[in-house]
């Protein structure tokens, strides 16, 4: 039988060379990572940055978020990592379209867009305006006869007595 005293020791000898606390990670690079993992999406189809996809054990996020702790850790830059993942995946990997050349186009759309949906509305609500307008001056009171007029004033006389 083995002695007890031996039996403890064994079994607290992997606690002496683990950590009592795990190590921090180091502010500035988790920081570089929530960027990193912003500007990233997850490629399994959820539609979700790779910072918020919670798909468990997603066969995409979870390579992609180690392979950016990796190359951080080697000294890689942010724009360094991103040029790796736009290399494999193509621009789709990216969460924004970048600001540059044909892909500022979906930057400035929307408000070109925008411009001229308020420059149509402001015209088609004008036409509406002045159709207005033009159907009060037409009052049947400008045609009427001097015969007719008498009728309605007396006829509202009537009305208020």
């Amino acid at each position: 039988m083995v002695p007890r005293p031996l039996l403890l020791a064994v079994a607290l000898v992997p606690l002496l060379f683990s950590p009592a606390h795990p190590t921090p990670q180091d502010p500035a690079l988790e920081a570089q990572f929530g960027e990193i993992a912003d500007s990233l999406m997850c490629q399994c189809g959820c539609n979700k940055m790779l910072s918020i996809c919670d798909m468990q054990g997603c066969h995409s996020a979870t390579p992609m978020r180690a392979e950016i702790k990796e190359k951080l850790a080697a000294g890689q830059s942010k724009e360094t990592i991103l040029a790796g993942f736009v290399d494999r995946y193509g621009l789709i990997v990216l969460s924004a379209p970048p600001a540059t050349g044909f892909h500022l186009s979906a930057w400035i759309m929307p408000f070109v867009a925008l411009a001229v949906g308020a420059w149509i509305a402001k015209k088609v609500l004008g036409s509406w305006k002045r159709q207005t307008v033009r159907s009060d001056a037409r009052a049947p009171d400008a045609n009427i006869s001097a015969e007719q007029q008498a009728r309605i004033e007396r006829d509202l006389r009537d009305f208020e007595a």
